[in-house]
């Protein structure tokens, strides 16, 4: 009977690890993934970037005939040329990538191939061989295998090496793989109106630095194998589909790069570039923009003005008006930051602005009404620029505490304390709000931070 009983557990487990991962499983995975990564390499935390590549991103997955995940775009900033996605629809894109290619196709082409191995699953299917392992000692090893370059040392402390480089292996994608992903994100790019061609120019100019490195080959190209064989099928898939090449303006992306260059590389190097560029073309607005940037970094702002100015005078986007209003806001002048500030698409950055204006000018009411919306937009899984939203809740409680509304001001200070991760202080500021208040729409609030 006992071995019976053994029997039947055996075969119970066996049919349990064969057991396909459940799109909820590969979700938790992912979400605990996303924790590592945040760990282990510094992402970019610009509300501009963040918004641009994610705007990309979002209309990719837009056209795909089922979304089983919510799909989420990362930046990270190191000169590496990488780019890897992640289980349950996290995709991340270095910042060296960024910065080689030569149009917002490019940059989509490579985003919607890693979309590709979302879709198809395949680190899901890779990651099921593990199921015997947590879901969080997968998602380490997962993070540690990808950004360590393959190397079983770094993939985890919570294994034994031989288990590391086991599942390191396991975890290649195949040239089916590859193929796969590729053609899921030419699809996805045609759907898109993005230049499908763009993925063979990617492909050829990641070889080319790869060349030009004196042989080096790229992290991208050892995590994606067999990139020449790659570039003669895609051209060739191109060419039977009949798909013509279609144009797109590429000053945005030409904008964000240099904002890229302005704000995460080394700042006397970009505004040499950017001087050069000036001199190359003085109706570049790009070379005012990048410029302008580097400057405000200097706080160096009736320059930085000027420049954006000029870049206003050449081209109109929302991206000068935003810089203005910052750098009259620095300066004191706030009714014309509020006239710059109010054109342009909220972000947690420009909310905390022209929420000072306001408030400097005596429109307390409007100063919290702004910046109270800007904090409905704050999700701790997911946001990044924590210190603009630790600000955020820290102007939030001066202002309830001038307006004489002590119960909310305690509670916005119990919140920037929460944030800068001081329970103690955050604690007895909620308690003191629960107090305070007889606001039940408050005390709601209290009971949830309290947890």
């Amino acid at each position: 009977m006992k071995n019976v009983l053994v029997g039947i557990l055996c075969l119970f487990l066996c049919v349990q690890s064969s057991l396909a991962l459940t799109i909820a499983q590969e979700k938790r995975i992912g979400r605990e993934f996303f924790k590592e990564v945040k760990k282990q390499v510094p992402l970019i935390s610009d509300p501009a970037l963040n918004a641009y590549y994610n705007e990309i991103g979002q209309s990719l997955v837009r056209h795909l005939s089922k979304q089983d995940y919510v799909y989420h775009f990362f930046l990270i900033d190191q000169p590496t040329l990488n780019a890897f996605s992640g289980p349950g629809g996290y995709i991340f894109m270095y910042r060296g990538l960024f910065l080689i290619f030569d149009t917002e196709d490019e940059l989509a082409a490579v985003t919607a191939h890693e979309i590709g191995h979302v879709v198809n699953r395949h680190i899901a299917k890779r990651l099921e061989r593990n199921k015997k392992l947590s879901l969080a000692a997968l998602a380490g090893i997962l993070a540690g295998t990808i950004l360590g370059g393959g190397s079983p040392a770094l993939a985890t402390g919570l294994m034994t090496t031989s288990v590391a480089t086991t599942m390191a292996m396991e975890l290649k994608y195949s040239r089916q793989d590859e193929e796969q992903a590729d053609r899921t994100g030419l699809q996805l790019l045609m759907k898109s109106g993005y230049n499908a061609e763009a993925m063979v120019d990617a492909f050829k100019k990641l070889a080319r630095f790869s060349l030009e490195g004196g042989g080096a080959i790229p992290a991208y190209l050892k995590t994606h194998p067999d990139l020449d064989v790659r570039i003669v099928y895609i051209a060739s898939a191109l060419k039977n589909m009949g798909v013509r090449p279609t144009k797109r303006d590429q000053t945005r992306f030409q904008l964000m790069q240099a904002r890229m260059r302005a704000l995460y590389t080394d700042r006397e190097k970009a505004k040499g570039y950017f001087q050069y560029l000036k001199k190359k073309n003085n109706k570049n607005p790009v070379s005012f923009y990048g410029l302008g940037l580097c400057l405000m970094q200097d706080k160096d702002w009736q320059e930085a003005i000027a420049n954006f100015k000029e870049a206003l005078l050449l081209h109109d986007s929302f991206l000068f008006k935003r810089e203005l209003g910052i750098c009259y806001a620095e300066l004191g002048q706030y009714k014309k930051a509020i006239y710059y500030l109010t054109k342009v698409p909220l972000d947690a950055q420009v909310s905390l602005y022209l929420g000072l204006a306001y408030q400097h000018l005596g429109n307390l009411k409007g100063a919290i009404a702004t910046w109270q919306a800007a904090l409905k937009h704050y999700d701790p899984d997911i946001t990044l620029d924590t210190s603009t939203y630790t600000r955020l809740c820290y102007y939030l409680g001066q202002a309830y505490a001038v307006n004489k509304q002590q119960d909310w001001a305690h509670y916005y200070i119990g919140l920037y304390f929460k944030l800068k991760g001081e329970m103690p202080q955050a604690q007895y500021h909620f308690k003191k709000a629960m107090q305070l208040t007889h606001d039940p729409k408050l005390k709601e609030l209290i009971s949830k931070k309290r947890q």
